[in-house]
């Protein structure tokens, strides 16, 4: 109560109010540049317009209580004065104006976006009103990226960004998220009207013509929509509901716009993915990836040390794990797998730096390779830089790529795979026996090991035409100088088979399940895992 009164004094200062602050000797003269919303922040200046202080309104009403801070009045200086907050106001001006807006387009950029985004939302659940949400992106503007250069790129952007202005205004909002993609609110519109208006803008940035070089292209424009109305949650979940449509549209052909459906299967399962890639990235960023070893066991020459397969978890921020199918999916399908790749060839290559006893009594370290990892120019410079940190043997190391991912990538696998058996690594192709041509292009990479894929080792025990299967696969191998490993070997049975075949090395449940790799060689931990 005894402040409230100075509290209103402080609400009545003004931009431009002198105030004389300190103590009477070391006292200051600054000048009230900027107030906040809502009078929560107060900034002052000095004569030369740099920023002295910051305070809260309870701070300054404190002040002017103590007699810390007085007000001053000199009408001499009124006219410099007025210039110097009219200098101080412009810079704020330019600051908040630069924070707020896309540098190239001048449309306001995403954070502005969710904040007028949180405005709708809060009417439509307070008033019942109905909003409607869009993401945009343009088709084929890679096309002219690539061809006609970034400074036509960023043209072409000036010029939709002025065309979505022309018709997207006030009180409506349209905002630039990066790159080719584009947001805008349409205030009171139901979901029907708001597809009818962004079909008019679709057919609008279809129509436009781009010239550059004398030479013209067109661009289309897929929109995905989402509802904002009282049953909506949030901010995130509206924006991330407004890319999965855009995603569908992009994926039902391009320029086109899509309404967001909660109960569309394949919206939901698009969520799905984009919830894990955004664990994956948030697991990668905490290092919250964790190594598990599996044993290749040599059941031909006993007297061979066993191999043990690199295998990856990877762990949410409340540690639960996610099954490897989802990560590596999300990770493939947004360009995230050479970062799992190379996460996993640093922390392999450590880990036998670190162990170099455990490393003697195995022959390698199995490193399973992505096919967009195959595609990566930069991957033998990863793994050059990686043996300068760590000098390992190299013939403890040994890659292992699919044949699928071979066999789409077949130049490249060809070369990585010369360029790391040159080094000393040695080579495995998995899931052998799945391909079409598997007998034709397998010649031409110069692999160690082929292991079978276990839909045939499975069934050898009962089945006669898997058995058949995976002793030509085996032949074959040994005719061309490869060792075999057969995976998914469940039980007694499929080994003994295997054994009778001559398969040089079998992994699965019945020769171990997958162990943390800190624990190989813990017999105790070993034994419960066998």
């Amino acid at each position: 109560p005894i402040l409230s009164r100075w509290v209103r004094r402080a609400r009545n200062l003004h931009v431009g109010s002198w105030v004389e602050y300190g103590e009477e000797q070391e006292a200051t003269q600054m000048r009230l540049a900027w107030i906040g919303q809502d009078h929560h922040k107060f900034v002052f200046v000095n004569h030369q317009g740099m920023k002295v202080v910051e305070l809260s309104l309870k701070e300054v009403a404190e002040h002017l209580q103590s007699g810390h801070a007085k007000l001053i009045n000199d009408p001499d200086e009124a006219f410099v004065d007025q210039n110097l907050d009219n200098m101080v106001q412009d810079m704020y001006n330019q600051m908040n104006y630069q924070a707020t807006h896309d540098e190239l387009t001048s449309l306001i950029n995403r954070k502005d976006f969710e904040r007028q985004l949180g405005y709708a939302l809060g009417d439509a659940k307070r008033n019942q009103a109905q909003h409607a949400a869009c993401h945009m992106d343009l088709d084929q503007f890679k096309v002219v990226n690539t061809t006609c250069g970034h400074e036509a790129g960023d043209q072409l952007l000036k010029q939709i960004s002025e065309l979505l202005t022309m018709y997207i205004q006030a009180p409506n909002v349209v905002a630039r998220l990066g790159g080719d993609e584009f947001l805008f609110i349409l205030r009171n519109y139901d979901a029907q009207s708001a597809k009818n208006f962004a079909m008019e803008i679709k057919e609008a940035v279809q129509e436009h013509r781009f010239i550059w070089d004398d030479k013209t292209y067109t661009v289309g424009a897929s929109i995905g929509l989402v509802a904002v109305d009282e049953a909506s949650k949030n901010i995130s979940s509206i924006m991330n509901a407004a890319d999965s449509a855009r995603l569908s549209a992009k994926e039902a052909g391009r320029n086109r716009v899509h309404i967001y459906q909660p109960d569309d299967k394949e919206q939901a399962i698009r969520q799905e993915v984009m919830n894990n890639i955004a664990r994956l990235n948030k697991a990668l960023d905490e290092d919250r990836l964790k190594l598990r070893c599996q044993k290749i066991d040599p059941i031909t020459n006993r007297d061979e040390k066993p191999h043990y397969e690199m295998l990856l978890t990877v762990e949410d921020e409340l540690g639960i794990k996610m099954a490897p199918g989802e990560f590596i999916h999300a990770a493939e399908r947004y360009n995230r797998m050479q970062a799992v790749d190379r996460w996993v060839i640093h922390n392999v290559f450590e880990w036998a730096y670190q162990n170099r006893q455990k490393l003697e009594q195995i022959d390698c370290c199995t490193i399973n390779l992505s096919g967009h990892s195959l595609n990566d120019e930069t991957l033998m410079d990863h793994i050059l830089d990686e043996l300068l940190t760590f000098e390992i043997p190299r013939n403890k190391i040994c890659f292992e790529v699919t044949e699928t991912a071979a066999v789409t990538n077949l130049a490249d696998a060809v070369e990585v795979i010369s360029e790391l058996k040159e080094l000393g690594f040695k080579f495995a192709l998995d899931d052998f026996g799945t391909g079409l041509s598997s007998y034709t292009y397998l010649k031409k990479m110069p692999v160690d090991y082929l292991k079978i894929d276990g839909a045939f080792v499975k069934g050898i025990a009962d089945n006669p035409q898997d058995l058949a299967m995976v002793k030509s696969i085996n032949e074959m191998a040994h005719l061309m100088g490869k060792q075999t490993i057969a995976e998914y070997v469940e039980n007694a049975a499929i080994h003994e088979k295997l054994v009778e075949i001559g398969v040089d090395y079998a992994q699965g449940y019945h020769i171990q399940k997958p162990i943390p790799l800190e624990t190989l060689f813990d017999q105790r931990i070993s034994a419960v895992a066998g």
